[in-house]
């Protein structure tokens, strides 16, 4: 597929419309849906480590642009050497602005993009709704990441398809739609997923923690500081 074909399924004539829904499908409910998860997580990391960084009485301006200046060091290296189509540039070049902001309010960032009121309204209702499920996905990530690394991939899999799109999905629609809370309702049934996917990949490797042993060479890993 040509490079275009990415944001537009069209470039060599118009696609058959099973391939159009299947473009569609995949761009909005699996490509974007992760893409804004992870703007999302990268956001909520700056504020954690500066406010950990503050809480300990300094400055976190030092550590936070050495960091965004390592990534985009990463990416270019990325870009030229392997993948042209590397994001961590723009992810570390938007980094050295969005620090800047981090003490606005909701609505104060909003209304850097529009000063429609009712847009402004439902916008800090969505951040909410996002603060809220911070955790729950953060918890199910690291889960995630936790059980694929003692051999179990299943799990994970079954815990998504059944969170997002069997429990998740369905009852955002049902919000959306039924229940006309509009788009909340959508970011609603997606939490719900993920607070499932949290609890359950939770228990799951609290159950299998149970009956893991380290070998007798195993030692604590030594402390690392920060870059």
């Amino acid at each position: 597929m040509i490079r275009a074909a990415y944001w537009n399924p069209t470039p060599s004539g118009d696609p058959k419309t099973a391939d159009f829904y299947v473009w569609l499908f995949s761009h909005l409910l699996v490509d974007q849906k992760f893409i804004t998860i992870f703007s999302m997580l990268f956001g909520a990391g700056i504020l954690l480590m500066t406010g950990r960084v503050e809480a300990a009485g300094k400055s976190p301006a030092a550590l936070h642009y050495r960091r965004m200046a390592w990534l985009i060091a990463i990416g270019l290296a990325h870009s030229y050497l392997l993948w042209s189509g590397d994001i961590l540039v723009a992810y570390g070049l938007c980094g050295f602005v969005v620090f800047l902001g981090r003490h606005l309010r909701p609505r104060s960032l909003l209304a850097l993009f529009t000063t429609d009121a009712r847009v402004l309204g439902i916008g800090a209702r969505l951040l909410a709704i996002a603060a809220a499920f911070q955790l729950f996905d953060g918890t199910q990530a690291v889960t995630t990441g936790i059980l694929r690394g003692i051999g179990d991939t299943r799990t994970p899999m079954v815990m998504n398809v059944i969170g997002h799109w069997v429990l998740g999905l369905p009852v955002g629609y049902a919000l959306c739609f039924g229940f006309m809370w509009g788009v909340a309702g959508l970011w609603i049934g997606l939490s719900i997923g993920l607070i499932f996917c949290a609890v359950a990949l939770t228990v799951t490797w609290i159950m299998r923690s149970r009956h893991l042993e380290l070998p007798p060479s195993a030692h604590p890993p030594e402390p690392i500081e920060m870059l």
